[in-house]
Parts: structure tokens; C-alpha cells; sequence
């Protein structure tokens, strides 16, 4: 099965506090420095397990990619893709579109508004566990 997770607050330990304000993408450096959420990882592990593909579905800018595919193998999570959506305005939306064309069938955030978006969708969507 196909699992999306957001990462910023779902795997990180802290997340954005706006994803809706759009500012320049070298903002987001700091990240590389956040710690991740354990527990989430250690829920991935076991989805791997089972064979599960994960994708990261993250409202980080695209120029962060790299980074990020480095800070996952760093800190050992088990992920198959990244795919940076950028802040901005329709993060939700954004999100949607690539759920439906990646055809995953659940979806974790912690952003209470696009859970209960993509739920809206018919997407299974949940909150993180912490």
C-alpha cells in the first residue's frame, strides 16, 4: 500500500507555524537541524516491514529536496520518495493532487485543517502519533 506523510511537525519534532505565508525557500534552512519525531519512525519502520511504500508529501520548497532526502537517510527513515510541494497559498489542494496522482491510500499529517480536508476528499487521513 501506498502511505503519504507530511513532514514538518509529523516527522520532525517541531513543524511550520503558517505553511499559508510564502517566503523565499532559503528561509527553511534551518530545518536540516530539527530533530525527528521517534515514534513516527518507528511506526514507518514497521510499515516498510509489511512493504508499504512511503512517500513524503512535504509543503517545504522544492529547491529543499536534497536536503531533506539527506536528513531522512541521517536520521535512518525509512521513506521511498519526496515530493516538495512549496508553502503558499492551496497547500491542501496542492497535497490532494498529488495523493490522487500517486495513488496513496492513506495519508498522515498534523495539520488538523488539511486532515480534515483530505478526509472531506475521501482520502484516510490521520494525526501523527507522538
Amino acid at each position: 500500500m501506498k502511505i503519504g506523510v507530511d513532514l514538518d511537525g509529523t516527522l520532525t519534532s517541531v513543524g511550520l507555524y503558517n505553511t499559508d505565508t510564502k517566503l523565499p525557500w532559503w528561509c527553511a534552512l534551518w530545518l536540516i537541524f530539527v530533530w525527528p519525531n521517534k515514534m513516527m519512525i518507528k511506526i514507518l519502520q514497521r510499515l516498510k516491514e509489511r512493504e508499504d511504500e512511503i512517500i513524503i508529501v512535504s509543503a517545504r520548497p522544492k529547491q529543499l529536496e536534497n536536503l531533506t532526502q539527506y536528513w531522512c537517510k541521517k536520521h535512518k527513515i525509512p521513506i521511498d520518495r519526496i515530493i516538495c510541494i512549496g508553502t503558499g497559498e492551496k497547500v491542501e489542494e496542492r497535497k490532494l493532487e498529488i495523493i490522487r496522482k500517486e495513488n496513496i491510500k492513506m495519508f498522515i499529517d498534523d495539520d488538523s485543517k488539511i486532515v480534515s480536508y483530505l478526509k472531506e476528499k475521501g482520502i484516510d487521513a490521520y494525526f501523527p502519533s507522538k
